[in-house]
């Protein structure tokens, strides 16, 4: 069938969304290797040791990364992990202060 040149056609690769980033699971090899949880006051006390403080998360981590656009405040990309993005709430032992 040959449609006329007036008619429109309703592109739907222009409707399709974004699908959700992926997000590092805690039972990844890569988080367990770094004790990596998505909420930090859930980190094991006997691995994050006596220095740690309520206010290291992901998102104050010089490893850490901040996504753009809708997810810019929960998610962030890391330099210790491949896999996904990490949660700004989230802690692992290669936590380090932002120099």
């Amino acid at each position: 069938m040959i449609l006329p040149a007036t008619s429109s056609i309703v592109c739907l690769a222009a409707q399709k969304t974004n699908p959700p980033p992926k997000i590092l699971a805690e039972d990844e090899k890569q988080a367990k290797a770094h004790h990596y949880v998505q909420d930090s006051t859930k980190s094991d006390p006997a691995v994050r040791g006596e220095g740690w403080t309520k206010e290291q998360k992901c998102r104050n981590c010089s490893f850490y990364k901040a996504s753009v656009g809708e997810y810019k405040d929960a998610l962030g990309e890391c330099d210790m992990f491949s896999k996904g993005l990490v949660k700004a709430e989230g802690w692992c032992i290669a936590w380090a202060a932002p120099s």
